[in-house]
């Protein structure tokens, strides 16, 4: 892969940050600062046992992979991008909700890795189904990703986080994460994980942007 990049000149960056508005306005997208956390995440309830084997169930299920779009000297290259697939009846016992999916797909792991030269600072990340027009969005922002960075998007990243708040057999008060699984917006509502495609925007810590050809209009 070669370390070649595009930085858009000023008035580019116009162009991209139009985009990302047209992009994050038709698209459902959640925007966080991603931080560690030490939190144990609890089945959604923390006694269904039924919700338990469904998470240990998607737990062990192979990953798919998406569809990677990518211009070759892209600065950050994604390496993989995997989802899981889930029955309508076990989404439904996870989250309450009801859908007219067969099966609904998870949002993705993304591993990246930063080939440039230059800092990243913000990830704007894209999933999309080119037959129904559909996409769900993140937008990473306020990270320091160095030259050569391996960078990691977790699926949990995709969801805000839920504290669950009880009271154990002390009588002490206990704060615990729940299942990201039991979100509904853990999962996307594409009907063929076979037309997905997945792709980035970046911006470098020096302010400057990069965008690969199909969000740059071709060009």
């Amino acid at each position: 892969m070669s370390n070649r990049f595009k930085i858009l000149a000023s008035s580019k960056s116009k162009v991209f940050i139009l985009l990302a508005v047209t992009v994050l306005l038709s698209i459902v997208a959640v925007v966080i600062a991603q931080k560690a956390t030490n939190r144990n995440p609890l089945p959604v309830g923390d006694s269904s046992t039924e919700n338990k084997k469904i998470i240990e169930s998607i737990n062990l299920s192979p990953d798919f992979d998406l569809r990677i779009k990518q211009d070759e000297d892209a600065p950050m290259q994604i390496l993989s991008a995997k989802v899981k697939e889930v029955s309508a009846a076990d989404y439904q016992l996870l989250t309450s909700n009801r859908t007219d999916l067969q099966n609904i797909i998870s949002v993705p792991e993304i591993n990246l890795k930063n080939v440039s030269d230059k800092t990243i600072s913000d990830i704007m990340l894209i999933i999309e189904d080119k037959t129904t027009q559909k996409s769900r969005g993140l937008l990473i922002k306020e990270q320091k990703i160095t030259p050569g960075t391996l960078y990691k998007i977790a699926p949990q990243g995709f969801v805000k986080e839920e504290v669950a708040n009880t009271v154990d057999e002390s009588g002490k008060a206990v704060s615990s994460a729940k299942e990201p699984k039991a979100n509904p917006r853990y999962w996307m509502n594409f009907a063929d994980k076979n037309q997905l495609e997945v792709r980035i925007g970046i911006t470098f810590e020096d302010g400057t942007k990069w965008f690969n050809k199909e969000q740059e209009g071709g060009k």
